[in-house]
């Protein structure tokens, strides 16, 4: 950021014994001063996701004298949402803490902001003459943060100096990540039965994440072990060759088969009321039938 610097300089001069008087043009020069101060922010992560830390660097450089009175405004990823005039506030990230200061690359000392609801403020007293300052404070993706596929978070960080009013501003993007995030529940039925009669083991894979989840392969040891009748998954039966059973342990897909067992990725809303991201999982049933 640079400053224009802009000088008048009016002439009057006399001649003749004094008694002319001449007074001439007043004239302008302009020039631009560099500012000493800079400012660039980024963050350790390359990624986010739900529930997970971010690290940002704040760097400031002084490339001249000491600097006084510094006020660093870090905002919480906070955007503009609604229609029909209700510009709700949503604010992605919430500050977790501690943060540090370096002073040239040596810790200077622990610093903690003025916590807003959108935003974190800090009080720097100084930045040493020719000298670079990093400030990192963690932050952490909350509720509010958006999952879907190529989705972002902005944050802005700006820096004013109360010796000359100046101000400085720098912002960084941070991308979501592109993930399966599987779970798992299975279920016996019916829960009471007799010997000889077929049961079903019911196999649910719940996908979280934003991406499908591919190759994803199943063991599972039975005791006792049944004599297997009907594998399906969605409900469509497979062959045998898809799946290996020996001894009470199965296997799904088996080796060499073509199967590629998958699971749909999740799908996102926003909670009408509260604003905060819904999770739909994607799912993948697999049921196997047998007799004990």
């Amino acid at each position: 950021m640079s400053s224009k610097i802009s000088n008048t300089t009016s002439l009057t001069f006399e001649y003749g014994s004094g008694e002319f008087k001449e007074l001439v043009s007043s004239v302008a020069a302009t020039a631009i001063m560099n500012e000493s101060i800079s400012i660039n922010v980024t963050s350790l992560e390359k990624n986010y996701y739900y529930d997970e830390p971010i690290t940002y660097l704040i760097t400031i450089n002084n490339s001249g004298p000491k600097t006084n009175g510094l006020t660093l405004t870090h905002n919480l990823g906070s955007y503009k949402k609604g229609e029909y005039g209700e510009n709700k506030t949503i604010t992605p990230l919430s500050y977790q803490g501690a943060s540090h200061i370096y002073v040239n690359g040596i810790f200077k000392n622990f610093i903690e902001p003025e916590i807003k609801s959108d935003k974190i403020i800090f009080n720097i007293p100084s930045i040493p003459e020719k000298s670079n300052v990093l400030l990192i404070c963690k932050m952490k993706t909350n509720q509010f943060a958006p999952l879907d596929l190529n989705s972002k978070i902005k944050t802005t960080t700006s820096l004013k100096i109360a010796e000359s009013g100046n101000s400085f501003e720098a912002s960084h993007i941070i991308a979501v990540s592109q993930k399966a995030d599987l779970k798992i529940s299975k279920t016996i039925i019916p829960q009471t039965f007799s010997q000889g009669e077929t049961i079903s083991y019911n196999i649910i894979l719940y996908n979280y994440g934003n991406t499908e989840a591919k190759n994803v392969k199943i063991n599972d040891i039975f005791t006792p072990a049944p004599i297997l009748t009907e594998v399906t998954i969605d409900e469509k039966e497979i062959s045998s060759s898809d799946y290996s059973y020996v001894n009470g342990t199965f296997n799904l897909p088996s080796y060499g088969s073509g199967l590629n067992l998958k699971v749909p990725s999740a799908k996102f809303g926003t909670d009408d009321n509260l604003d905060t991201v819904t999770t739909m999982p994607g799912i993948t049933s697999i049921t196997i039938k047998g007799i004990i």
